[in-house]
């Protein structure tokens, strides 16, 4: 496609105007000459700044125009088309603030310094009703790492954000990545795996029913004392141990028992052993 003509410019007649130009012949005018041209429109004869002191003559921009400029504007008290932008002070706090509101035309001024006493403001004239401040629970709790803490939250199990990110087995032990117990709680976790494999063999053995569960659920149940004595067991001690924990059957496999929780207790070790399979346990079933 052919290049159209210049077309020269209806001031300085220089042909840098093409004639692509969509306005009309008439309005043809080149850049340079564009840029001497006023960009605001004006409205009415220069005036004379209103600010006393001020006698700069400018050439308004729309009718309301009474100043010359912004900081003169500012310095009267009254913006430059509606409402007060000089400093004043917050009625709440007094910090000292720059209105921004649109004064008598716009229908509001500004009239504190932040959204917290604005609603201070309202809660003064009225216009917000108070909430009543209502009484929370506090809970004292114990961390993983082992330490006390004291939170209003119903839901925080931790103490701190660190401890939220520390990995912890549930003995407190800080733990490697991508481990789910230390080493003391993964042998005795095997160690009762194990245990439940002989029960379970053994009820097989004798034709009975049985179901999973730990000594330390029963223990829990029985409030760590022995069926047998009704003392405290030691549940830190391990067989041999007298004081040690087991789990006792109260009607023996042999004679046809199963090995249901309902049908076992905590005991001592030495006291399981004395009474050993026709001791007196029946006597448990109704104490």
């Amino acid at each position: 496609m052919a290049r159209k003509p210049d077309v020269p410019c209806i001031r300085c007649g220089k042909l840098t105007v093409t004639s692509r130009n969509s306005a009309p012949p008439e309005r043809r005018v080149c850049h340079p000459c564009r840029r001497e041209e006023p960009q605001r429109k004006s409205y009415g004869d220069p005036r004379t700044c209103a600010l006393p002191g001020c006698s700069v003559i400018y050439t308004p921009t729309h009718k309301a125009q009474r100043f010359c400029s912004v900081p003169c504007a500012n310095k009267s008290g009254r913006g430059i088309t509606t409402g007060s932008r000089s400093a004043r002070p917050c009625e709440i706090c007094g910090r000292q603030l720059k209105a921004k509101g649109g004064g008598r035309t716009a229908g509001y001024v500004q009239r504190t310094c932040s959204r917290a006493c604005g609603v201070e403001l309202r809660y003064r004239n009225g216009s917000l009703a108070r909430r009543q401040a209502h009484l929370s629970w506090t809970y004292i709790r114990r961390c993983r790492c082992g330490g006390y803490f004291a939170t209003t939250n119903a839901r925080q199990v931790f103490c701190s954000s660190q401890c939220r990110k520390e990995r912890r087995c549930p003995c407190g032990t800080v733990l490697a990545f991508k481990r789910m117990l230390c080493d003391d709680c993964r042998e005795e976790h095997q160690r009762q795996a194990k245990r439940q494999e002989r029960r379970r063999r053994r009820a097989l053995k004798h034709g009975v029913s049985t179901e999973p569960y730990t000594i330390a659920e029963i223990a829990a149940r029985d409030r760590y004392r022995c069926g047998f004595c009704r003392k405290r067991v030691a549940m830190t001690k391990t067989v041999p141990h007298p004081k040690s924990p087991v789990i006792d059957h109260i009607i023996p496999l042999a004679d046809g028992g199963d090995d249901m929780r309902a049908n076992v207790q905590l005991a001592h070790f030495i006291c399981n052993s004395l009474a050993g399979a026709t001791g007196n346990k029946q006597a448990a079933l109704f104490g």
